[in-house]
């Protein structure tokens, strides 16, 4: 069996107007350095490829959104975190251009397809993206409708990315990538896309840009796994989530080591048969962190707003894996609702009035 490799690109190898309409079959014409280096690895492989019967795939992906992509999408940063803030979104260069963004979760699954298809590894595929073409314009709308509010953007010229670019790395880095935001960017991904017959998602059905908001007693969870925050009273209480709606839904509490983060695992592992909720509570993890002469650091408030964040889908049933100190959080929402407890599973804690010792008594509330 002949080696194989695989290689998750980015579209920097294609440069200028070439980016206007990027398919497999765009020249590799790099304007800039980052593209440089990713073309030299790029006929790297294509070279073995043809030279010495390597089979390799070069799977391409343009800028990105939803799924776990909050920290490292320029347009996350630019246009979700700007807007969920109340402010302004920023478009870059020219907000009426073309500019194809790929959604996570459908770029996620085209690399699991390909990797596990053996006639797949011959040389380029772009990953499925939606063939729309959406302007700049119309992904800052269609972030702000999602997370209800006015679709309110400024544009930063190119000439001012350039002069922050002497100050600040992360904008000198995207002044020499301006191209790929002046004029159209358009990702074409038919090929993939017919060949193993997949429908990518509209942005219009696209959601887990992580971000949902607590509005009367309704919340909207989704399947992907994601980071998301969710307003309770005021403040905002990060989560994780993973699964699919229509499972059972345990939602996990921790102790600990103080975070979410240490289920992080355990959500992928299950993920398939559970649809997985883990908060943060308020002062912990990347929750707010109120301070405490506004927020009560009691077992019992803290329950209150873990309350509101697990029961406000409305469900019929769900579980409580309660771990730590995150059982003396989980059982006021256990006992308030008997009647939606399909089962309680209890790690490291106690059930019992003795349990906790002195040093728990004035946080109790």
């Amino acid at each position: 069996m002949a080696p194989s490799s695989f290689f998750l690109d980015n579209v920097y190898a294609i440069g200028k107007d070439h980016v206007k309409h990027i398919t497999e079959e765009s020249p590799m014409v790099p304007s800039s350095k980052k593209g440089e280096i990713r073309a030299e690895v790029d006929r790297l492989v294509l070279g073995h490829v043809e030279r010495n019967g390597l089979g390799a795939i070069i799977a391409r992906s343009p800028d990105f959104f939803g799924g776990t992509s909050k920290e490292r999408s320029i347009g996350m940063k630019l246009v979700y975190d700007r807007l969920a803030k109340g402010k302004k979104a920023q478009g870059l260069c020219d907000a009426q251009k073309i500019h194809t963004m790929g959604y996570v979760p459908d770029l996620s699954k085209g690399t699991a397809m390909l990797g596990n298809s053996p006639g797949s590894y011959s040389g380029i595929w772009n990953l499925p993206t939606d063939p729309q073409q959406i302007t700049g314009e119309g992904w800052i709308g269609l972030f702000a409708e999602v997370l209800g509010t006015d679709n309110r953007y400024t544009v930063l010229p190119q000439w001012l990315i350039k002069s922050l670019g002497l100050f600040m790395p992360i904008m000198r880095e995207l002044a020499e990538m301006n191209y790929q935001y002046d004029r159209d960017y358009f990702f074409d991904s038919s090929k993939f896309n017919n060949h193993f017959d997949f429908g990518p998602t509209p942005p219009c059905r696209c959601r887990g840009t992580g971000h949902n908001t607590v509005q009367g007693d309704t919340i909207k969870l989704h399947g992907q796994r994601y980071n998301g925050t969710v307003k309770v009273d005021g403040g905002e209480i990060f989560y994780r989530e993973a699964g699919e709606p229509r499972n059972p839904t345990p939602v996990l509490l921790h102790g600990f080591p103080t975070s979410s983060l240490m289920f992080k695992n355990l959500m992928v592992a299950l993920c398939g048969k559970f649809q997985l909720g883990a908060p943060d509570y308020p002062g912990f993890g990347y929750s707010d962190f109120p301070p405490a002469r506004d927020f009560e650091y009691s077992i019992d408030n803290i329950g209150s707003h873990t309350d509101r964040f697990a029961l406000t889908p409305k469900l019929e049933s769900l579980s409580m894996y309660l771990h730590d100190y995150g059982n003396y959080i989980g059982a006021g929402n256990c006992l308030g609702h008997p009647d939606k407890m399909a089962s309680i599973i209890v790690q490291n804690g106690h059930n019992y009035e003795e349990g906790p010792g002195p040093v728990w008594v004035a946080a109790k509330g």
